[in-house]
């Protein structure tokens, strides 16, 4: 691993003696610039290609610590992971109208802030569902006889 990190750097600092223009990342998310670029450009096509122009939240699925080792070897499962928790968003949502259709984006995260293996799933999901008809029912603010937790 860190012979690969090596070479990249080493390959990244050749290109950017050779010629500015050559140096890349090459996409491999080491360059934090490159990063940083590419994520905005991603997120612009998702809002004007992708999202419908509707309210959206993020939410974030996460493992408990035992089951984290599991998926370290089974990668294969990271996929299960994602048709799991749309599952749960479907059923979440048929509460509010069993014919509406949600709808969201799921992404895998394998590594934490301090690049530990700790798979998790990022769902950026619409406020609401969508109506055959073509209209939309906003999910409400709060859900009727729950109570609040902390």
């Amino acid at each position: 691993m860190l012979y690969q990190l090596l070479t990249i750097v080493n390959v990244f600092e050749y290109a950017v003696a050779q010629d500015e223009k050559t140096a890349s990342c090459k996409t491999r998310y080491f360059c934090l610039s490159c990063h940083q670029k590419r994520m905005l450009a991603y997120g612009e096509w998702l809002e004007d290609n992708v999202l419908a122009p509707v309210p959206h939240r993020q939410y974030v699925f996460s493992l408990p610590r035992l089951a984290r080792p599991f998926f370290r070897y089974r990668r294969r499962y990271l996929g299960e992971l994602c048709r799991l928790v749309a599952g749960l968003l479907k059923t979440g949502f048929d509460a509010l109208e069993p014919h509406g259709q949600p709808a969201f984006i799921l992404y895998v995260q394998t590594f934490g802030n301090l690049v530990t293996f700790n798979p998790h799933i990022h769902a950026l999901v619409a406020d609401g569902v969508f109506l055959p008809s073509g209209t939309r029912m906003q999910r409400p603010l709060a859900i009727p006889g729950a109570s609040p937790t902390r």
